[in-house]
């Protein structure tokens, strides 16, 4: 059975911005778990919205693992027929300014957080480590991240000590992927190589996978995305 699905809203900084819950299906209260995830969807100016599948597979992957999913809509954009406030831009900064104010609204002080970031999504993910000390977040997914696009505060060597105190991180790229693979003409070991110079994790804290047949808009293939969050989620757990 899927989970059940609400959506919630918060405000922070005067403003609303709503969240697409998946419950977690053991039944445990959401403020009570001690591990929530939050999934942070695509570029608000190429479509990406938080109701669309990849986010929706990210979430429902997470609910049915034991651990409750919050689907955040960045400003200006819907969840769940909901309006976020705000305009709608491509500002990382932004981006992360309403993941913060996520954990400070509907995220419990005392639980645990994984990131869950497909396309711009993940390159939020990392500008928020990359830039902050949030002890909470023990875990990162991100999917397609564009490595190409990257701001350059999250390559430096004070951003790779930083993901070095998540518990663990798991990327997920697909070979058909032009987005992501075009500036390394669509070699994966080379896109590879230069994710481990970005992120300098050990193997042991790094799962890779790279699915075939697969682009960037996941046409096909997105159910493959649950054994990876799954994988993730035990890791932490």
């Amino acid at each position: 059975a899927r989970p059940l699905c609400s959506t919630l809203s918060m405000v922070a900084a005067a403003r609303l911005l709503p969240c697409r819950l998946a419950v977690a299906s053991n039944g445990i209260p959401t403020a009570h778990a001690k591990l929530v995830a939050i999934v942070l969807h695509a570029h608000p100016m190429m479509g990406g919205c938080a109701d669309g599948h990849v986010e929706r597979q990210l979430a429902q992957s997470a609910a049915e693992r034991g651990v409750p999913a919050f689907r955040l809509a960045f400003r200006g954009t819907t969840v769940g027929g909901q309006q976020s406030a705000g305009t709608r831009s491509g500002d990382l900064s932004e981006a992360v300014e309403d993941v913060v104010a996520c954990l400070g609204d509907v995220v419990e002080k005392q639980q645990k957080v994984v990131l869950m970031g497909y396309s711009f999504g993940s390159m939020t993910a990392l500008h928020l480590l990359a830039t902050m000390q949030e002890e909470r977040i023990v875990g990162c997914l991100l999917v397609a991240p564009p490595l190409s696009m990257l701001p350059e505060v999250t390559r430096t060597d004070e951003a790779r000590q930083r993901y070095a105190l998540v518990k663990s991180m798991a990327t997920v790229v697909g070979d058909h992927d032009d987005l992501v693979l075009g500036p390394y003409r669509g070699d994966v070991s080379r896109y590879d190589e230069q994710l481990r110079t970005t992120l300098g994790l050990p193997e042991e804290k790094h799962l890779k996978t790279t699915l075939r047949g697969v682009n960037h808009f996941f046409s096909n293939g997105v159910e493959e995305l649950d054994s990876v969050a799954r994988e993730l989620l035990n890791c932490v757990l």
